[in-house]
């Protein structure tokens, strides 16, 4: 078991010689540092550590199909097994990195089949997201106190990710803002 008192992860990619390191930023075990060779570095939680790490195995070659950068179950098609799968992971209303993981498709493929089997449409749905009604804040104008809170995000360097996380908004409307208030 790895000791998160300690952690401290580091890794460089092939394609372009990056080096990427994640640390624990301080004691609070929710609390993470990315950086990376290019310059770039900003704060992240457990939450969004566990989405980049699901994410970025969906990619890692384990087995020939993984080898071109693909999902294990790439071009196969759905067994009643996936499909009972992805009723239960449904029914537990579970987060889309744990689909992906489970299921080892693409969450294109996860979203499609869930509009064939009639469970729900996510189509409209922004990319990262299972949740039917979208963002709580989606369609209500923007507030003073939710730019502060946005530049206090941007400052501390949080993930757009995590903005939209806290501020209940899609990524796009999180760039859109950050733009509008001259932060990008």
């Amino acid at each position: 078991m790895t000791d998160l008192m300690q952690l401290s992860v580091t890794w460089k990619t092939q394609r372009d010689e990056t080096t990427h390191t994640i640390v624990r930023s301080n004691s609070d075990l929710n609390d993470f540092e990315y950086s990376n060779s290019k310059g770039l570095i900003w704060n992240m939680t457990l939450e969004e550590i566990e989405y980049l790490t699901t994410q970025l195995l969906q990619f890692v070659p384990q087995s020939k199909n993984l080898s071109e950068g693909k999902p294990k179950n790439h071009n196969r098609p759905w067994t009643e097994d996936d499909d009972e799968k992805l009723k239960n992971l449904w029914a537990q209303r579970a987060d889309l990195c744990v689909y992906i993981s489970t299921l080892h498709r693409s969450e294109r493929s996860i979203k499609i089949r869930l509009k064939y089997l009639g469970i729900v449409d996510l189509s409209k749905t922004p990319k990262n997201s299972l949740n039917p009604e979208g963002p709580q804040r989606g369609n209500l104008p923007w507030d003073e106190h939710e730019d502060q809170i946005l530049i206090n995000l941007y400052e501390e360097g949080s993930s757009i990710v995590r903005m939209s996380t806290i501020l209940e908004r899609t990524e796009k409307s999180i760039k859109a803002r950050m733009k509008y208030l001259g932060l990008r």
